[in-house]
């Protein structure tokens, strides 16, 4: 593989990744009462989830299908994709929800 394609699919790779991991901090902070009410308060605490699923929006699979290698790989960050995008969503709806009660960071 050249230089340059292996250094696309790193970075086709990453993409999901940093997603799947942004979603699993955030999943388990929300099961920690600190960080639940810091992320809720917090609109801020969100913008790395956001970032994360508009890159995977824009890079959809592309890396992936050029490896010749590990295919549940690429399904296990499909799945954590779509779960990160659930996160984002219910993040937006929860702050929406407590920011028009008033409650700021």
């Amino acid at each position: 593989m050249r230089p340059t394609n292996l250094a696309l699919a790193s970075f086709g790779v990453a993409i999901p990744v940093t997603s799947a991991v942004l979603f699993l901090i955030s999943w388990f902070g929300y099961a920690s009462f600190p960080t639940l009410w810091l992320s809720i308060f917090c609109p801020s605490y969100g913008i790395l989830i956001v970032a994360a699923n508009v890159a995977n929006i824009l890079v959809p699979r592309w890396a992936t299908k050029r490896l010749s290698g590990p295919y549940w790989l690429a399904n296990w960050l499909s799945v954590t994709t779509v779960l990160s995008g659930v996160y984002l969503s219910a993040h937006v709806v929860f702050t929406a929800i407590f920011v028009n009660l008033g409650l700021r960071c």
